[in-house]
């Protein structure tokens, strides 16, 4: 019998003291348990936490093979405390911090050091049941190419994170989570607030949003919610100055049918299903949701610069086989050239991109010698220049 390949996982981990080192949170983490006596230091990654009211905390990123230990966390909409405190901090009420899988809200992945120094925050958002830190990672060497490729090739005062949100279709929350577009926009803007509060100065850090295919639509929903509303110079729209779009899509997303009979099929509650069912519906090609943001759109991008990334090759069709859903159909491309494409004409500001890769490999960069992955960098080298002649 061929042996099972060992399951990978990646953990957050918040709440954890500024002053610790990664060998600190490793001591610490071993005393929790004896199952996990099996970390070794390089498994772990350690950052800023990047809400303003967390500036005493870091967050480690901690990728390893399962924990016995975390087995509990489904993935979704769990967390564990977990106790590491110590003799030096019993005093102060002891060290209680956060584990979770599903990296939703804002997460780092890099150190751009000095807040007052940084030049530009990077947010990446995630697509349709996608995950913030695995979307982007590469499952041949497990390398997360936001997190271990891009700040070498960017300036260090660049912060870089990911934006995650629940749009599971197979998988009940156990919080009955029955959020629409109004909730997830808001949600949106209040943790970039959040992340960006402590000073004026801060307050109007350019921004550069990466969004991979829903991920594009909920960065430019958020957005169009901005239009209308009394802004300050320190609003999201004002100063945000790029875009990268991955198979966003603009004008549609095929095999919405089929996602509509897995959402169907699916065990959960039926008020979670019907809000899932109406994201995918906002999704089909002639949806008032994407007619109207279309119109946005072009109010939006005009005057930024956008990469629009699109994918030649097709994505097996997702369809339920001997009682399973898996992606074993035929391929489709899944958002064409044409959806890809945001609205507005191509200028030297809007730029498109063909990448030879099926919809979910969009985004997942084996090396940081890919010719895919060095023409985003490009794009961002360029548009940091750019900030770079016109300070805040």
């Amino acid at each position: 019998m061929v042996p099972k390949k060992p399951l990978w996982r990646c953990y957050r981990i918040n709440a954890i003291p500024a002053t610790w080192t990664k060998a600190v949170l490793l001591e610490r983490m071993q005393k929790l348990h004896e199952s996990l006596s099996v970390l070794k230091i390089e498994d772990i990654d350690l950052f800023p936490a990047v809400l303003a009211h967390c500036r005493d905390w870091k967050v480690a990123l901690l990728y390893c093979e399962e924990l016995e230990y975390f087995r509990a966390l489904n993935g979704e909409e769990d967390r564990m405390l977990i106790d590491l405190t110590g003799e030096d901090d019993i005093e102060r009420g002891g060290t209680w911090c956060s584990v979770d899988c599903h990296f939703h809200d804002l997460t780092p992945v890099n150190d751009p050091g000095d807040p007052e120094d940084i030049v530009a925050d990077i947010i990446a958002v995630t697509g349709l049941s996608g995950h913030p830190w695995g979307s982007w990672s590469h499952s041949g060497n497990r390398k997360m190419w936001l997190q271990h490729f891009l700040p070498n090739d960017l300036p260090k005062n660049v912060r870089i994170m990911t934006f995650g949100y629940n749009t599971a279709l197979t998988h009940m929350n156990p919080q009955g989570c029955q959020l629409d577009w109004l909730d997830y926009q808001n949600n949106f803007a209040a943790r970039i607030y959040s992340a960006r509060s402590e000073t004026e100065k801060v307050a109007k850090r350019p921004i550069i949003f990466l969004g991979h295919s829903l991920g594009g639509i909920m960065i430019l929903n958020m957005l169009a919610s901005r239009l209308n509303e009394e802004k300050t110079g320190g609003d999201i729209i004002d100063t945000t100055h790029s875009f990268i779009f991955f198979g966003t899509p603009h004008k549609g997303l095929a095999q919405t049918k089929t996602l509509m009979a897995l959402v169907d099929d699916a065990d959960m509650p039926e008020g979670q299903r019907e809000s899932r069912k109406k994201i995918i519906d906002a999704l089909t090609g002639d949806s008032k949701f994407l007619e109207q943001l279309a119109e946005d759109e072009l109010h939006i991008t005009k005057g930024r610069r956008v990469l629009s990334v699109y994918e030649t090759e097709g994505t097996s069709v997702v369809e339920k086989k001997d009682g399973k859903w898996g992606r074993t159909g035929e391929k489709e491309v899944m958002v064409t050239k044409e959806s890809a494409h945001v609205a507005g004409t191509l200028s030297m500001e809007h730029q498109t991109a063909s990448f030879t890769r099926d919809h979910v490999q969009l985004v997942k960069f084996a090396s940081p010698t890919d010719e895919d992955y060095r023409t985003v960098v490009s794009f961002l080298t360029e548009s940091l220049n750019q900030i770079k002649q016109h300070p805040v």
